[in-house]
């Protein structure tokens, strides 16, 4: 587990999943732009503590973790970096 401050880095593009007991424990598509080369990019587990503190649980999701856990699939659009 990585413990995370964010420096406006990583920036989120959709939240996919949400747990439904714990609103702040999610799974989201971010990005960060490193120049020339593009996007990097990732799914990850987060765990908000405030809007600008989180626990990055995991970098990458199997979607079979998740199976007895009350998830909601939301893929909610946020685009952060703001393509187009």
């Amino acid at each position: 587990m990585k413990i995370l401050l964010n420096t406006a880095t990583w920036k989120t593009q959709t939240i996919e999943l949400i747990n439904e007991n714990y609103k702040n424990h999610r799974v989201e598509f971010q990005m960060k732009d490193i120049g020339a080369l593009g996007y990097a990019k990732r799914n990850a587990e987060i765990y908000y503590l405030t809007d600008y503190f989180y626990f990055v649980l995991a970098e990458t999701h199997d979607e079979r973790n998740f199976l007895g856990i009350k998830w909601k699939r939301i893929d909610q659009n946020i685009n952060e970096i703001g393509l187009k």
